[in-house]
């Protein structure tokens, strides 16, 4: 490209990693330290933010609290669809590993919907709510007595808690979504709409007025980037004896590792949309022959866009070397997808989706990001 562009160094982070793991948590084996001031914190608080970095296992962080009540529901709310497959596959991971014995389930409206019918009837606010109150009437090989960690997105979670379900359910649903969560997790939560944010904060609330937080609620607040508005709420409650614990992750500077590498961010001026297709396909086949051990993704801003961009890269004979992400991919896709040299994907991904490669690369796993939007974001690694 001809064109003027802007070169920043963006500068490497590093983050502290735990020299001592309380018994507990053992099973993690090299835990960061701000995962375990999140266990830690949790005895002794209503509310914890965990505000480390992006990347930085926020996830494992939270899930952390469950240890606390190990026989007790839970709920973790992640802010996309395409989230909550990622997300209840690494709660699975972690139940195992930890030997809690929550069944995971996780619940979009598809998913619910996919429920049998058969069992307790058809309509989704009735699924939610038997699935609470008794697992089996649902899934009724899981056996009983096990407690349920169901992860959901923010819009269930308003219709739970706002009385938005079918007038048949909505009571119903509503006194389990109050009532039956011992730990409650928000991923993501400044991604959320106003009517979801407001849901939220009535919900932290509603804890603390009606006593939940005394009989051993904790509510976990998962964020790199915290909203101001929420923090005005939070200091109110602090204020009306809430107890709340902050855990940014970067205080430390003991034990460091590196958690985001040095990126040399360029922007470059915006084409005619034809003319910046062509050029950012020659871009990805340059990064490619280059240095084809490296791996890279190009997200774009919709499918059609995503498909264009696939053309010129098999005419350029990389079609063995890419896979596409978008909103409606399979997650069995976007497992082989995300294991390809070079994702295209949508900007769907952007939110908290983990490109994990098998094998685990010794490095971060992109090493290269393309991002046109306005104008064309290229970012690569030092």
């Amino acid at each position: 490209m001809d064109h003027q562009n802007l070169q920043i160094l963006l500068e490497a982070r590093s983050i502290s990693a735990c020299n001592s793991l309380p018994p507990e948590l053992q099973f993690m084996e090299k835990a960061l330290q701000h995962q375990v001031d999140v266990f830690e914190e949790s005895r002794n608080h209503d509310i914890i933010l965990d505000l480390a970095p992006t990347g930085t296992g926020k996830t494992n962080a939270g899930l952390s609290v469950l240890l606390h009540q190990p026989q007790k529901t839970a709920v973790y709310i992640a802010p996309t669809n395409a989230l909550i497959t990622q997300q209840a596959e690494a709660a699975k991971k972690f139940v195992r590993e930890s030997g809690l014995p929550h069944l995971v389930i996780s619940a979009s409206a598809r998913e619910v919907r996919s429920w049998p019918d058969n069992k307790v009837g058809k309509r989704r606010g009735e699924k939610l709510y038997n699935l609470l109150r008794e697992p089996t009437t649902i899934f009724p090989e899981v056996g009983g007595n096990r407690p349920i960690l169901l992860v959901t997105n923010p819009d269930i979670f308003y219709y739970a808690t706002f009385f938005a379900y079918n007038q048949l359910d909505r009571g119903n649903i509503a006194s389990q979504f109050y009532s039956k969560f011992a730990t409650v997790i928000f991923d993501e939560f400044h991604l959320y709409n106003a009517k979801q944010l407001v849901s939220l904060l009535f919900y932290l609330a509603l804890s603390h007025i009606f006593g939940f937080f005394k009989h051993g609620r904790k509510i976990v607040l998962l964020t790199a980037t915290p909203e101001p508005a929420c923090e005005k709420a939070l200091e109110t409650l602090e204020k009306s004896g809430v107890r709340i614990i902050r855990i940014n992750g970067e205080e430390s500077q003991a034990n460091l590792l590196p958690s985001q590498t040095s990126v040399n961010l360029e922007i470059r001026p915006q084409l005619e949309k034809d003319e910046w297709l062509t050029e950012l396909a020659k871009e990805v086949v340059k990064r490619y022959r280059e240095k084809p051990e490296e791996n890279g993704a190009v997200v774009l801003d919709s499918k059609d866009t995503i498909n264009r961009l696939r053309d010129l890269l098999i005419a350029q004979g990389l079609e063995e070397k890419f896979g596409r992400i978008t909103g409606s991919t399979p997650f069995s896709e976007r497992l082989k997808s995300a294991n390809r040299q070079i994702i295209l994907a949508t900007n769907t991904v952007d939110v908290g989706f983990n490109f994990e490669k098998n094998p685990s690369p010794t490095r971060q796993n992109l090493d290269w990001l393309i991002f046109p939007q306005e104008t064309a974001f290229l970012f690569g690694k030092e």
